[in-house]
């Protein structure tokens, strides 16, 4: 499979006067206008060919082609650029120069037309390392929440979301009532998974760091920490009170 991407930028007509005409004229003029590319990193600009509403750029770069195509259309009051980069995909390497040239292409365009808005719509290069990088990170995540589940059930017990993570998340999981509905939707319709905890399912790394950071304290009880705190809990100073409290916790 080759290499396709695939962008859009949109914005008003009277803003974007003779954008193909411009660009045409700045690579003739300048061909190393993709400012990003590295130095060592050889590339020529082969061909430029504009008709009316598309302009097409071949560019060779490190014995690869690129086929570079930006086709211009106009509506009632409103200007679409439609960019399309084709390239040939060498097999388990991720191209750098495509990366900059698309980047460089953008950033070109929206040199010339200021207030234009870009929409992404296909990028299978970006596509690709995305789903390896989302394998690694799930990877991750499994092995966070299997070590999670085993340190907070030996050190606190089968009821360690309760009693340490309902104050950590409760907003954004009880409160919201978010993490309760979707897991008794669920677990109505599979009933074998009705004792399954499932409450780090829903957390992401993020979620999972904050997790392991949480430090539990608890009162350093002694005979000489209780006469402390007696005397301020007489005096009925709470400010003083909560001090010492606070300073013998462990």
């Amino acid at each position: 499979m080759n290499n396709y991407i695939e962008f859009v930028l949109v914005g008003e007509e009277t803003e974007a006067p003779n954008i193909l005409e411009k660009i045409t004229e700045k690579w003739k003029v300048e061909p190393t206008i993709f400012t990003a590319l590295e130095k060592e990193e050889e590339y020529n600009v082969v061909r430029i060919e504009k008709s009316k509403n598309i302009l097409k750029v071949l560019i060779y770069s490190q014995e690869v082609v690129y086929n570079l195509e930006i086709k211009e259309k106009t509506y009632s009051n409103y200007k679409k650029i439609v960019i399309v980069i084709k390239s040939k995909k060498n097999k388990g390497e991720y191209d750098k120069f495509l990366e900059k040239l698309k980047v460089d292409t953008m950033n070109l365009i929206m040199s010339e037309w200021k207030n234009s808005r870009c929409y992404w719509l296909v990028d299978n290069q970006s596509e690709e390392l995305s789903q390896n990088i989302y394998i690694e990170i799930n990877k991750l995540e499994n092995r966070l929440r299997s070590f999670i589940n085993i340190a907070m059930i030996d050190m606190l017990g089968v009821e360690w979301w309760e009693t340490v993570s309902v104050a950590k998340f409760g907003k954004k999981y009880y409160s919201e009532k978010v993490h309760e509905r979707k897991s008794r939707e669920y677990k109505d319709k599979f009933s074998r998974f009705k004792n399954i905890q499932d409450e780090l399912l829903t957390l992401n790394s993020d979620d999972l760091s904050e997790l392991m950071a949480i430090k539990i304290s608890e009162w350093d009880y002694s005979e000489e920490n209780w006469k402390k705190l007696e005397e301020k809990i007489k005096s009925k100073e709470i400010g003083e009170i909560i001090s010492i409290y606070e300073s013998q916790k462990k």
